[in-house]
């Protein structure tokens, strides 16, 4: 016999309607403008939301700056068992999302100070908004780690930055 399991949480019990690092690159979009620039004196150099091209495929090299959200893979659900549950109902499921950030910038050799900005804007925005990002969920970011750069032109520079955000939620059997 199959279960079924729905969003803990949710009214009435179903899983989402989208995937995971849609739902995370809609929310860091939508709340760009209004938690970078939110009580910043004097105003940091954050790009405005519509400076970044958001994407949940790859780089699409139209822009100095792109962030790419790439759902990488899902642990094993863990079902609950003992004194939180004796019959197996709930279940915790962790989705890592890769946030890929490309930013293009001039000069070779110097690191471009917008991959600095653009992964403490990112963190901003996840640690001041990580249970409301998602329904039901708390989002966190685990990891960033520099990419590999590439040489575009003799002036210019492709910045490849990779953050890893965890994505933690749980379901209830419905059936």
């Amino acid at each position: 016999m199959s279960s079924t399991f729905g969003i803990a949480g949710s009214a009435p019990l179903a899983d989402y309607t989208s995937r995971i690092n849609v739902q995370l690159m809609d929310a860091i979009k939508n709340s760009w403008d209004s938690v970078v620039y939110d009580n910043v004196t004097p105003p940091l150099p954050y790009p405005a939301q519509s400076d970044i091209i958001f994407g949940n495929s790859w780089f699409t090299s139209g822009g100095d700056i792109e962030m790419i959200f790439k759902q990488n893979f899902e642990d094993m659900p863990k079902t609950l068992r003992g004194s939180a549950s004796t019959d197996g109902r709930f279940q915790e499921h962790i989705i890592t999302v890769d946030v890929h950030i490309g930013i293009r910038s001039e000069g070779l050799d110097v690191e471009s100070p917008l991959v600095a900005t653009m992964v403490n804007a990112l963190d901003k925005i996840i640690s001041l908004n990580s249970t409301t990002l998602i329904p039901n969920a708390n989002v966190v970011l685990a990891s960033t780690q520099l990419g590999p750069s590439e040489k575009l032109t003799s002036r210019e520079t492709w910045w490849h930055v990779l953050c890893k955000c965890r994505v933690v939620f749980w379901k209830v059997r419905t059936s």
